[in-house]
């Protein structure tokens, strides 16, 4: 999932520095800010990475919360499940397959990014264009963070196990075949819901709405027998920090401005940089 829009955010980028360099003649502006901007995603890693060493009192007060909510999730994760199989019912399925599973995949995510970016490009916000390119990183990086304690715990997702066991973890040797903690679904809606609520702040119906399509996420994520409540409490709290941190750092700053070269009749985007 996080490899295709690694792919098409770095042919995106690619594609506009082509259209720059004809219109204005000069790639090492081009090559310059798409090296910034790919820059940015190690040093936000890095500040992802490093997070802890910087946390407050406060912050680990709620990592801690977190860790005891999973704690007791993990204690009802069977029953949780058991329930879920029980109470199917139609309208919740077609929710979680029409609403919840595209907003964790991130097929909504890329929608809005891109009419984001367009809206900037076309209207020349170009904070908008900014928000889209940072949209996309946070989606990717959050991809990026959540598939290491994926690998490193390799838990068995309750459909691996008759009758299913929340307990069995196959550790970092277990080939990367069981991969349900934490959920990454929930890991990326609640990153895109947090990143949207904190980029449109201002707008108060924004974070409700994105943070009911994030819970929805985790619900289904449950309701469909691919993971356990503890794995959604901690993609979730996982997903959140992820967005917080990259909200937080400013580690770019760019401006796609639209440009038309007539010669060659062609449209494209020059991307300069802001001091």
């Amino acid at each position: 999932m996080w490899k295709k829009f690694l792919f098409t955010s770095t042919l995106f980028l690619y594609i506009n520095c082509i259209h720059a360099e004809n219109s204005i003649n000069d790639t090492s502006i081009c090559k310059l800010h798409l090296k910034s901007y790919c820059k940015s995603y190690a040093l936000d890693a890095k500040d992802i990475a490093l997070a802890p060493f910087h946390w407050k009192a406060s912050q680990w007060t709620l990592v801690g919360g977190t860790a005891l909510l999973a704690g007791i999730a993990f204690t009802q994760d069977e029953r949780i499940n058991q329930f879920t199989l029980d109470h199917k019912n139609t309208i919740a399925t077609a929710m979680g397959d029409y609403i919840g599973e595209p907003w964790g995949h991130g097929e909504y995510a890329a929608a809005i990014m891109g009419s984001l970016f367009l809206y900037g490009t076309f209207s020349h916000q170009s904070k908008y264009q900014y928000i889209a390119m940072d949209g996309v990183k946070t989606f990717i990086l959050a991809a990026i963070v959540v598939s290491i304690p994926k690998y490193a715990f390799q838990r068995h997702r309750p459909f691996e196990n008759n009758p299913p066991d929340n307990s069995i973890f196959a550790g970092p040797l277990g080939g990367f075949v069981h991969t349900s903690f934490p959920s990454g679904h929930t890991t990326e809606a609640f990153a895109m819901s947090t990143f949207l609520a904190l980029q449109f702040k201002q707008t108060k119906w924004v974070a409700p709405v994105v943070y009911s399509l994030a819970i929805l996420t985790a619900m289904q994520r449950v309701y469909d027998n691919r993971h356990w409540t503890s794995d959604v409490v901690v993609g979730a709290a996982l997903g959140y920090g992820i967005a917080k941190i990259i909200c937080n750092k400013k580690n770019w700053d760019v401006a796609i401005i639209p440009s038309f070269n007539g010669q060659e009749k062609q449209l494209g985007f020059n991307i300069s940089k802001q001091f």
